[in-house]
């Protein structure tokens, strides 16, 4: 029977009094590597604009900066870091008064 290590979890409100909430666990074995997961709540954004930000989140690391043009910023990346990926996740919002065994998760069916 394999092994299950249970990591604990560190939930901080307002962290360094920044209004941000930010969830801390450990990961075993990552070689030093750190993990992160950054999530913006993105509903205030009007429904028309969300098209756009798929192109934003390419922009943001295709396009190159005020000091390094495309190339060099791939390159920059791919030395310092395991990798830069930014993606979009919609969710639909559960109104109140919805039974929760209504709501599925997909990855899990």
């Amino acid at each position: 029977k394999r092994e299950v290590t249970e990591y604990p979890i560190d939930v901080t409100t307002n962290e360094n009094n920044s209004g941000v909430t930010v969830i801390r666990h450990e990961l075993g074995s990552t070689s030093g590597i750190a993990y992160v997961s950054l999530l913006i709540d993105l509903s205030m954004i009007p429904l028309n604009d969300l098209p756009v930000l798929q192109l934003m989140t390419r922009m943001l690391t295709k396009t190159g900066t005020s000091q390094y043009d495309p190339v060099e910023l791939t390159q920059r990346i791919g030395t310092y870091t395991g990798g830069i990926d930014m993606s979009i996740l919609t969710t639909s919002v559960r109104s109140d008064g919805v039974d929760n065994d209504v709501i599925t998760d997909c990855n899990t069916m």
